[in-house]
């Protein structure tokens, strides 16, 4: 990920943001009167990119704040009420304590990778659009319950793959797709770092800008896609990536973490999400989970 922002970096980055105005809506039909209130659970280095996003926005209010770090809370309310002073966000400790809010519209989850599948149930039990980073899950079958969730309590949902929108990945699947690679047997994957280099660096790579300071909407997809999830809201209409399609990708991950993690063979059933004749592997599926902190049943 990008290396972190300092306090001056972030309030100048956001400052930025609200001069370049707001992004076309998804659709254009929707008027942009029509306030969307957002809150934000986790306030660490990702949120702090993708405030900005959101604060350009039109007619969007940032209701509230989540950490269990009020400092971190602290530097996201300066920079709303630096841009928008008529802004106050609450600032909480539990989640939870948002969740009933009738000036809530969605909530942006922004935790650390393993803590989004509590805040995602739940969100979808109160009624909540959900925005919420990659990787959408920490356990296959923990992204699976978070699909049910928003399907069951019919909420908006949207996982941060701006990637996926962009013209040039849309290309390479319709190259794939096509047939002119011919039948594709073996896919070498590299590490890279989001800046586009490479974790053990070598020639002829050119870096891909993922978050600039000096120009906040420079990131790749992101600012459109934070506002295709303000549109679906606005709107009332479901974002155009399916959390379903989100889950199955995520899934990809988990599957090779797990057969590098048991040195095996995994034979991947996706109707019944299960893994044929590998105890340890099927095991992995899942993880225990402490005392409190079980998933809900959806």
């Amino acid at each position: 990920m990008a290396a972190s922002l300092n306090r001056r970096q972030f309030l100048k980055a956001a400052a930025a943001a609200a001069v370049t105005g707001p992004f076309i809506g998804s659709s254009g039909a929707a008027s942009p009167n029509q306030r969307v209130r957002l809150a934000f659970i986790a306030c660490g280095e990702r949120a702090q990119q993708m405030l900005p996003m959101f604060l350009s926005a039109a007619n969007t209010e940032i209701a509230a704040l989540c950490d269990v770090n009020e400092p971190r809370m602290g530097l996201l309310r300066d920079a709303i009420q630096q841009l928008k002073p008529e802004q106050k966000p609450d600032m909480v400790i539990d989640y939870r304590s948002i969740l009933d809010r009738k000036d809530v519209d969605g909530v942006v989850i922004a935790t650390t990778q393993h803590w989004h599948g509590l805040p995602h149930i739940h969100a979808a039990q109160a009624g909540k659009a959900i925005f919420v980073e990659k990787p959408l899950s920490h356990t296959v079958v923990e992204g699976r319950a978070m699909v049910q969730a928003s399907k069951k309590y019919g909420v908006h949902t949207i996982m941060g793959t701006q990637q996926r929108i962009g013209p040039s990945y849309q290309q390479a699947v319709e190259v794939v797709r096509s047939g002119r690679l011919g039948k594709i047997s073996l896919v070498e994957c590299w590490n890279y770092h989001n800046t586009g280099q490479r974790a053990e660096p070598i020639e002829r790579v050119r870096a891909v800008p993922y978050f600039d300071p000096k120009d906040p909407m420079r990131s790749e997809q992101d600012g459109p896609f934070q506002r295709l999830f303000v549109d679906s809201i606005r709107e009332g209409k479901p974002p155009m990536i399916d959390i379903e399609h989100s889950h199955k990708a995520t899934v990809c991950c988990h599957l090779a973490n797990i057969a590098y993690l048991t040195r095996s063979t995994v034979h991947w059933d996706g109707a019944t999400e299960t893994i044929a004749n590998n105890p340890a592997a099927s095991a992995l599926l899942a993880r225990p989970r402490r005392r409190g902190y079980e998933l809900p049943s959806v």
